[in-house]
């Protein structure tokens, strides 16, 4: 499940309780049965909803290059795709309402993280629509048994490292798409950002996710979006692979003396002192 949805996400709270009254004003102007076709259209509710959800994700990542240029870090400046051209204005979410009102059968309400700046943002913890993914699978084990030692839950049994068939699922930016499937990649080239060179990444999202929410009031998880798209088709799209939490460390072990470690996947001192510290939580 994208971070930027999941019920324990806290992070947009602040900005949809000051804003959802707004949103709600935005829509009432649409509440003419003589203008609309509402078998057409999806309740204003879950519209202001998805609204609410889009426009906080994309003034959280906005929030957070601003901050950056303010610390005098450097952005990379080979992204070409924002939302309308423009970042987060409520002018922009009043034209997107406005366009969708006038489709003749309206889809859905919603903004792709294309651009690097999503990726810069959702590399460094501010949650997004979409799902982290690396090419190389030792990576993949390290941040799944990581993430095991760091949280060291009780009820935690199995690390899990799930494998995706990228062949069946499309480009979001190449102009021939793959047949029936809501799921997106993207890639930015390797020198944008550190850390999408370090752990060879691409990010996945979810095409569809404002629709379904949109048609059946809920975000669903990747798992349930390929589930839909393949039903009934013999395709493995999706595979996990579990490994017992006790071996994690023996895991951690294993990965560093293959050289993948916090320090060269997030390169920066502060990593170098959490490997450190990962070593001797391996040797207790």
């Amino acid at each position: 499940m994208p971070s930027s949805v999941r019920e324990d996400n806290r992070w947009f709270d602040q900005f949809k309780e000051a804003h959802r009254a707004s949103f709600e004003g935005m829509l009432n102007q649409y509440k003419f049965p003589d203008r609309y076709d509402y078998n057409k259209i999806a309740s204003l509710e879950r519209i202001c909803d998805v609204l609410v959800q889009n426009a906080a994700e994309l003034y959280s990542v906005d929030e957070f290059i601003s901050s950056v240029v303010r610390a005098g870090h450097q952005i990379p400046i080979n992204h070409t795709v924002r939302l309308g051209g423009a970042r987060y204005s409520f002018e922009l979410f009043k034209d997107m309402v406005a366009s969708y009102f006038k489709e003749t059968n309206p889809i859905y309400l919603s903004h792709a993280p294309v651009f690097i700046e999503y990726a810069l943002a959702q590399h460094h913890g501010i949650p997004t629509r979409a799902l982290d993914w690396t090419y190389h699978p030792f990576i993949a084990a390290f941040f799944a048994t990581y993430q095991a030692i760091q949280e060291n839950e009780a009820e935690v049994t199995d690390v899990a490292v799930w494998a995706i068939n990228l062949s069946e699922i499309s480009n979001f930016d190449s102009e021939i798409q793959t047949e029936a499937t809501s799921l997106k990649w993207m890639s930015h080239p390797i020198s944008a950002t550190s850390y999408l060179f370090a752990q060879k990444g691409l990010l996945i999202l979810d095409d569809n996710s404002d629709a379904h929410y949109l048609e059946n009031g809920w975000w669903r998880s990747f798992e349930q979006a390929i589930a839909s798209d393949f039903e009934g088709t013999n395709k493995e799209v999706l595979r996990k692979v579990t490994l017992p939490v006790i071996k994690a460390k023996d895991a951690l072990r294993l990965l560093s003396a293959e050289g993948v470690s916090l320090s060269n996947l997030m390169p920066s001192l502060d990593s170098i002192v959490k490997d450190l510290q990962i070593e001797r939580a391996i040797l207790k």
